[in-house]
This record gives C-alpha cells, sequence and structure tokens, in this order.
C-alpha cells in the first residue's frame, strides 16, 4: 500500500505508476487540467494547426474528409499522451514551421495509406520524423532501451554539456 502525494488516500502499489508519488487517477487528472489551463492561456491554438492539416490532406489525398472537429479530437487525444506538444503558429521567417521538435504533427499510422480517420493520429514531429527514417521493428526497441536507460543517457549527456568525460 501507498499513500498518494495529491488525494491523500491509501491505495495498492497498482494504482501508481512506477516511481510516482501520485496515484494514476490524480496525475491523469492534473495533465486534464493542464491542457485545459494552456487551451484557456491561448498557449494552444489549434485552428492554425487545424487548417493546416485540413489544407495538406486535402493536397495529399485530392477529397476534403477531415473535420476540424474530428482533427480537435485528434489532437486532445495527442496530447493526453504527449503532454509537452506544442501548437505553434506559422513562422514566416522559417520555411518548415514544424521544424521545433515538440510541435504537434499529423501522422499516417500506415503511410501506405491516406489521411483517412481511422488511419491518422497527433504525435511530436520528433517521433514522425523518426518513423520516417527508422523502420518500426528497429525504432520499438530503440525507444524502450532508451526509456528503461534513461537516467545512464541523462548523465551521459550532462557529461558532453558540461565537457566532463572523464571515467
Amino acid at each position: 500500500m501507498k499513500i498518494c502525494k495529491t488525494c491523500k488516500l491509501e491505495l495498492e502499489i497498482s494504482r501508481f505508476a512506477e516511481n510516482r508519488k501520485v496515484c494514476k487517477k490524480c496525475r491523469n487528472k492534473a495533465k486534464s487540467d493542464g491542457i485545459k489551463r494552456r487551451i484557456a492561456s491561448g498557449e494552444i491554438d489549434f485552428d492554425v494547426r487545424l487548417n493546416y492539416w485540413m489544407n495538406r490532406a486535402i493536397l495529399k489525398d485530392g477529397r476534403r474528409h477531415l473535420t476540424k472537429a474530428f482533427l480537435k479530437e485528434r489532437a486532445l487525444e495527442g496530447l493526453k499522451k504527449f503532454p509537452y506538444m506544442k501548437f505553434v503558429h506559422i513562422n514566416e521567417n522559417k520555411k518548415n514551421y514544424s521544424s521545433h521538435p515538440f510541435s504537434a504533427s499529423l501522422d499516417r499510422i500506415n503511410p501506405n495509406l491516406g489521411y483517412q480517420e481511422d488511419n491518422i493520429q497527433v504525435i511530436p514531429s520528433w517521433l514522425n520524423s523518426a518513423k520516417l527514417n527508422c523502420p518500426i521493428e528497429i525504432l520499438i526497441p530503440l525507444l524502450r532501451d532508451f526509456v528503461e536507460n534513461y537516467e545512464n543517457f541523462k548523465k551521459y549527456l550532462e557529461e558532453i554539456i558540461t565537457g566532463d568525460l572523464s571515467v
């Protein structure tokens, strides 16, 4: 048994994510509240990005079949999985405003199919690029290994940044 730092309830360990002091229910509520706060403050502006995605789907598929409401629903689903995603405005000084690794990207799950409702998801652009450049059978074990060894990877990056590569 473990006590949640937020709701103060004593719950089974299985109700907590690994190495967390807050139960899954409280953590999900906090994520949802954070997303609502970002939308209300204007930090997340869906309209520009949704229009861009709709036009991209029309250009690629030659027909208008994705609605703004559907794309917004997918964007909210993506934000729940990747709360750090950004919905940025077009930057006129750059050719590609999606170049930020955390910007939201419309991904075709199967690249051989078009922009169909059952074939799209909203993910960060870094992940979409990784899917494009790396076969999925290599990418999944690579990401799994990264997550499992995150602390070692973080330490290694700090050593590179500080220049302290002593053993």
